[in-house]
């Protein structure tokens, strides 16, 4: 069976003036291929490689790929404290 691949257009949130913050990104992914080690991610050049491999992927291997990230809404962002109240666990990889 062939995937089937939905998407919905939203612009992304852009700092209100004046406020600096973070959006964070999360990708849940399921797969038929070989998985993705399961060690953290702690540089950029390592994300991208697990980015790339997923690029590489056979669209039939590929069983759902979303893209997620708070906050949603427009001229939002999480900021400083949320982040570590909320995401306590994430590094900064860039």
């Amino acid at each position: 069976m062939a995937g089937v691949v939905q998407q919905q257009a939203k612009p992304l949130p852009s700092a209100p003036s004046g406020r600096s913050g973070y959006l964070v990104i999360t990708l849940p992914l399921a797969t038929q291929a070989a998985p993705l080690s399961s060690t953290s991610l702690l540089t950029a050049a390592a994300f991208e490689g697990k980015l790339q491999r997923i690029l590489q992927m056979q669209p039939e291997q590929l069983l759902v790929l979303e893209v997620l990230w708070p906050p949603q809404q427009l001229n939002e962002v999480v900021i400083p404290t949320e982040l570590a109240e909320f995401f306590g666990d994430l590094q900064a990889i860039a």
